[in-house]
């Protein structure tokens, strides 16, 4: 079954939205290489606040991250010394819409629940039940 025109161009903005963000510098992105499908990692788009915080001076929650997009393509990574410490994963510096799958994990900012908003239930365990989803493709 395949999507309405409605949904391709919400998510189309979000994409676009996203990559914004994360392009400009307005939010950090960590890339966590991952193979399955035709995705090679996610990457984790953090909150506003989070994204100032030095990684090693904070373990994420689920309230840290905005978003998590599925990939299909490695994005640019930064490559200064700051980012290249970061424990979580490599900084991306260029997260292109058209690279992105079309999901987008998102957290509530509220509280509440939202129609088509999936919550996140902890960065940690996304990335290692993904990485068990790998395993067995």
């Amino acid at each position: 079954m395949g999507s309405s025109s409605a949904d391709r161009a919400s998510f189309a903005t979000t994409a676009r939205l996203l990559s914004c963000l994360v392009t400009e510098s307005l939010v950090r992105a960590i890339f966590v290489p991952l193979q399955w499908s035709d995705c090679v990692g996610i990457g984790v788009v953090l909150n506003a606040p989070i994204s100032t915080v030095l990684p090693y001076n904070h373990n994420c929650k689920q309230e840290d991250v905005l978003a998590i997009v599925l990939l299909r393509h490695v994005p640019v990574l930064k490559t200064d010394p700051e980012s290249s410490d970061d424990p979580r994963g490599k900084e991306i510096g260029l997260l292109d819409p058209l690279d992105m799958l079309p999901l987008v994990l998102a957290t509530s900012g509220d509280g509440g629940s939202h129609e088509n908003e999936v919550w996140v239930i902890n960065f940690c365990g996304i990335c290692s039940a993904l990485r068990t989803l790998s395993r067995i493709a």
